[in-house]
Parts: C-alpha cells; sequence; structure tokens
C-alpha cells in the first residue's frame, strides 16, 4: 500500500540527485581556462551565434574581468559589445564599447569586416562630449607617464683639499757629529748657529796656530830665540782653540741626543684632488705608510 507520506523522502531525494548532477555539469564549464574560453567565444561569434557568445564572454569579463592580456580584454570587449548590438542590446552594447575606449582610446571598428550600422554606432558612442572628454583625460595622462623625467642637473663639481705632512726619520749619528749638526737636525737652529760659529772658530784659530808654528820652526823644528816666546804664545793658543772646538762638540753631542726624537712631523703639503663618491663632508685624515716613514694626511671638502 502506498502511503503519501512515503513518497515526500523519494521526491527529495530525487531532487538532490538531479541537483548533483547539475553541479557536476557545470563545474567543467566553470573551471575552464579563460584562453579557452575565449577561443570558444571567438568561434560562436564568428558562426554569429551571438547568444553563446556573449553568454561565454560575460564569464570573462562580468563581474570581473578573467583575462590578463590588454589585447585579449581588447577582443573579449568588441566582440561582446557587438554580439549585444547584434542582439538589440544597445544599453548594454554602448557599455562594452565605453570600457573598451576606456581600454583604447583611439580603437577603431575594421569596415571591411563590421557592418555600417555598428560602426556608425561606436563612432557615436565616441563622439559623445563625457566620453570624449574621458578619452583625452586618458591620453594626457598615458602620454605624461610615457614622457622620460627631466634630467637631472650634473652633480657639483667637488674637490678634496688634501694637507699632508710625512713623519721624518732622524738619524742618531748625526746628534753625535759637530758643528751644530744635532742641533740643526733637532731644529734648534740658535743653539745650532752659536756652536757652528764657535766650533768653527775655535777649529780655524788652532789650525792657524800650527801652521805659524810650522811656519816659525827651522828644518829640526826648532825655533830661533827670538821667536820662542812667539812659539810659545802660539802653542797655548792651538791647545785652547782645540780645547773650545772639542768642548763645543761634546756639548753639542750631549744636548742633542737629550733632545733627540727619531720621528717628527715633517712641512705640510696641500694638493687638489677630485672627491671620490660616497665621501662624507668635513675633515678627514689618515696615516698612511710609505717608504721610510709614513705619511700623516687630513683633508677636508671645498
Amino acid at each position: 500500500m502506498n502511503l503519501p507520506g512515503c513518497r515526500a523522502p523519494a521526491a527529495i531525494s530525487l531532487l538532490v540527485a538531479l541537483l548533483g548532477l547539475l553541479a557536476l555539469g557545470t563545474a567543467p564549464a566553470r573551471a575552464e581556462p579563460p584562453d579557452k574560453l575565449l577561443a570558444r567565444a571567438r568561434a560562436e561569434f564568428e558562426y554569429k551565434n551571438f547568444e553563446n557568445a556573449a553568454r561565454l564572454l560575460e564569464q570573462l569579463l562580468v563581474p570581473q574581468v578573467r583575462l590578463t592580456t590588454e589585447q585579449d580584454i581588447a577582443e573579449a570587449r568588441e566582440m561582446l559589445g557587438l554580439s549585444y548590438f547584434y542582439l538589440g542590446h544597445q544599453e548594454q552594447a554602448r557599455r562594452q564599447f565605453v570600457e573598451l575606449l576606456y581600454l583604447r582610446p583611439d580603437h577603431r571598428l575594421d569596415p571591411f569586416l563590421i557592418p555600417p550600422a555598428a560602426v556608425t554606432f561606436f563612432d557615436s558612442i565616441r563622439k559623445e562630449p563625457a566620453v570624449r572628454e574621458k578619452l583625452e583625460q586618458i591620453r594626457k595622462s598615458r602620454q605624461a607617464s610615457k614622457q622620460p623625467p627631466p634630467p637631472r642637473p650634473p652633480p657639483p663639481r667637488v674637490q678634496t683639499l688634501v694637507r699632508q705632512r710625512e713623519l721624518m726619520r732622524r738619524s742618531r749619528l748625526v746628534a753625535f757629529l759637530p758643528f751644530g749638526l744635532g742641533q740643526f737636525q733637532n731644529g734648534d737652529t740658535l743653539k745650532g748657529v752659536l756652536l757652528a760659529s764657535g766650533g768653527g772658530i775655535a777649529l780655524v784659530a788652532n789650525i792657524t796656530c800650527y801652521s805659524l808654528l810650522v811656519a816659525l820652526a827651522n828644518e829640526n823644528g826648532r825655533y830661533a830665540p827670538g821667536d820662542l816666546q812667539l812659539a810659545r804664545g802660539l802653542r797655548i793658543g792651538q791647545y785652547v782653540a782645540l780645547g773650545l772646538f772639542a768642548a763645543s762638540w761634546i756639548y753639542g753631542a750631549i744636548d742633542a741626543n737629550l733632545n733627540f726624537q727619531e720621528t717628527v712631523p715633517g712641512p705640510w703639503r696641500e694638493s687638489r684632488q677630485p672627491a671620490a663618491g660616497g665621501q662624507s663632508d668635513g675633515l678627514q685624515g689618515g696615516l698612511a705608510p710609505v717608504p721610510g716613514g709614513a705619511v700623516l694626511w687630513f683633508g677636508s671638502r671645498l
């Protein structure tokens, strides 16, 4: 016996099964890649199946664009707009043509392939004041984006003023030499002049006295009775001059060694060099080794 209550579950099960089959049938279409969907729409459009072409193109453009290249989007917009136009949907066709013009402001329909009525409709949309103004703005914006940026002004010519001074190495041997040479090396010019003058005078006096003694002596090295007093004085002068020379030498050697410094900064030297990029402004300096010593340098950006 069939009861009315037993038919309701069966009807519900049948409805669920039909919905499942419908979902399975539509799933592949939804998952179809955009390029294949565009190819199918192109074939339907060429065979003048405008309803099928419009349905496929709507899947690519509505509610969001699934195509990636400008060429594919422009082709899809043109075919969808023409399909709407051929189907008599003027307002929908106009919206697609406006979007096509916003994408490509200078786009034209091919009059050799498109009927004159469609070409005239498309051109009338282009000539609308609001659309024409918008297209002009798009052209100017794109033209401005294509213009190269203004050239950068040349960088300022910057030079580095480099001041260098070498570390001069002094000789310990010079500190033991006479005539104030050790003082001159140490930079004690006044002491050097005094010791050089005193030592030089003493040495000249010593040599002079010796030469006069040799001149007064006979071939036997003896002096005449009248020259003995003079010879005695010359002998004393010779020894005194020799002692003064030795004293100045010893004093100069001791003083030079006490004030001796092995290395001292030399005189400053300036040079201009092109500044390398990335250097900071301000005073710079460093110590660079060179053969026989080192170079202490300072530089400032001008």
